[in-house]
């Protein structure tokens, strides 16, 4: 009867056990100059700048200034950076960015990565030249396993889980209204119309290891991988030039009542074990 009296603690700890998801890192990239966004982010390969909206300008349409809804932006070349966490994620999480390009035929990519920035999984947002997949390129979810960080030509290119999917959103912002050619500097641009950074969310489910990808509002992709379970940076690709903004990443964690009443409770479990089992 005293060891049923103890079990009846433990399962009563673990039901008051209640988890939510917590925002635990978010950058909107509202840095006043590159000297600021660099004390955040670790730049392993290639340079990254900070962009403000009356510099934008696509490559291929000189003199054009849209004004994208953020203040600023991170512009990343042929580079590679990253951002710590703070913390160590093991369990669900959430992972969402705004992102656009500023060519085609590139390939810009985000990852949560382990400490050693080695494993982990991402999202790819590759492009063709103006004429494929209807000038929005493809989306991918990528299970990175790279031995170094540092390698621009085989960052992000890990294994590919599950299919691409053809994106809805122009690359570059502007609409193609006709293709002279299949590069970019020859394709005919509606550049009365800009069409904002897209909004891309990948989420990861720890005990069934289903990872999904939404485009803004809509499931685009869903796989399952369950190879890594560590993730403690935050780890953008660019390519000539990718343009980041909005980075969060939500994570599930016990709530603060729930922690303190599980310190009580393992006290009591503690008596329990010491006393009543006696």
């Amino acid at each position: 009867m005293r060891k049923n009296k103890c079990i009846i603690i433990v399962t009563a700890v673990l039901m008051s056990l209640s988890v939510t998801a917590n925002v635990i890192y978010s950058n909107g990239m509202n840095y006043a100059n590159n000297a600021a966004l660099r004390t955040d982010w670790t730049t392993v390969y290639g340079e990254i700048t900070v962009q403000q909206n009356a510099s934008f300008g696509a490559a291929g349409l000189a003199g054009q200034t849209p004004s994208p809804a953020s203040g600023s932006f991170m512009s990343a070349g042929n580079a590679i950076a990253y951002d710590s966490l703070g913390t160590t994620v093991t369990g669900d999480w959430s992972l969402s960015v705004k992102m656009l390009h500023n060519n085609y035929g590139r390939g810009h990519g985000i990852f949560l990565l382990n400490e050693a920035g080695t494993q982990g999984y991402g999202i790819m947002w590759t492009g063709g030249n103006v004429s494929q997949y209807g000038g929005k390129g493809t989306y991918t979810i990528r299970a990175f396993n790279n031995p170094t960080h540092n390698n621009h030509s085989t960052f992000g290119a890990g294994n590919v889980i599950g299919s691409s999917v053809n994106g809805s959103h122009w690359l570059t912002g502007y609409e193609v209204t006709a293709t002279s050619g299949t590069d970019q500097d020859n394709a005919t641009f509606d550049t009365s119309t800009w069409n904002d950074f897209v909004e891309l969310t990948l989420t990861w489910e720890a005990e069934t290891g289903i990872l999904t990808l939404f485009e803004g509002a809509n499931q685009i992709i869903q796989v399952t991988d369950t190879s890594y379970s560590s993730f403690s940076r935050v780890y953008i690709r660019g390519n000539n030039n990718g343009f980041f903004d909005d980075i969060v990443v939500t994570a599930a964690v016990p709530e603060a009542g729930t922690i303190g009443l599980f310190l009580i409770s393992g006290a009591g479990l503690f008596i329990s074990r010491h006393f009543l089992t006696r």
